[in-house]
């Protein structure tokens, strides 16, 4: 299947801002509206910088599932309400786009859920992360932090989020398919380009999963 690939991020002049949200350029518009598949990756970044606040009050959340036994040591809980409608505001430009290119779909609409990070932090993607955050709050870079089941309660949160939005928009959600990641729930070093990103071999998993075969016909575009 051709596969024509769009990064609204790195093309300055893909996204218009519009009256009331985000317009894609014509050409990319057009492109969508000629594909049979549509494949959405956008979002996910929203529970690891969430995870990263180091404030002076460390914080945890109990999702469906967990126990107060759960949390890390030395953190409170925070409601779950309240962290969802972080994530939701952290994700909101993402998913703003998402609406946009689910308006100019004319075939199959698929929405990546993004899948979890993997159990340990790789290369300098997590280092920009970790000194972006510093900025923010005007205090040294954090040391690497372990990777605990912390941020797959948050990733959990950040998945629900964009399940609504998908739904919201009549797109397909692709979870990451159970094949990507561990026992545990976090993604597999072989299915992962980095400790945050599938690679090729999770978008193969992830599409043949919804019946989308890596040499299938017709026309697909991927948004990023």
């Amino acid at each position: 299947m051709p596969v024509d690939f769009c990064n609204l991020w790195f093309d300055t002049k893909a996204v218009l801002a519009g009256n009331t949200g985000p317009r894609l350029h014509a050409d990319i518009a057009a492109r969508i509206a000629k594909a049979d598949t549509v494949v959405s990756t956008l979002g996910g970044g929203a529970y690891l910088v969430l995870g990263l606040f180091a404030g002076t009050r460390p914080f945890d959340v109990l999702t469906r599932g967990s126990r107060r036994e759960d949390m890390e040591p030395g953190t409170e809980a925070v409601p779950v309400a309240a962290v969802r409608a972080a994530i939701g505001a952290s994700e909101a430009g993402a998913l703003a786009l998402l609406k946009e290119v689910a308006s100019h779909t004319r075939g199959r609409l698929l929405h990546m859920i993004p899948p979890p990070c993997t159990h340990e932090w790789e290369g300098e993607g997590f280092r920009r992360i970790a000194d972006r955050m510093a900025l923010l709050q005007n205090s040294a870079a954090p040391a690497l932090p372990a990777v605990t089941p912390r941020f797959l309660r948050l990733w959990r949160l950040m998945a629900e989020v964009h399940r609504s939005a998908a739904a919201g928009v009549a797109a397909e959600a692709v979870a990451p398919p159970a094949t990507a990641l561990d026992a545990v729930g976090w993604l597999r070093a072989d299915h992962a380009v980095d400790f945050a990103h599938g690679n090729a071999r999770y978008g193969i998993a992830a599409l043949s999963w919804r019946g989308i075969p890596a040499g299938g016909d017709g026309a697909m575009v991927a948004i990023q």
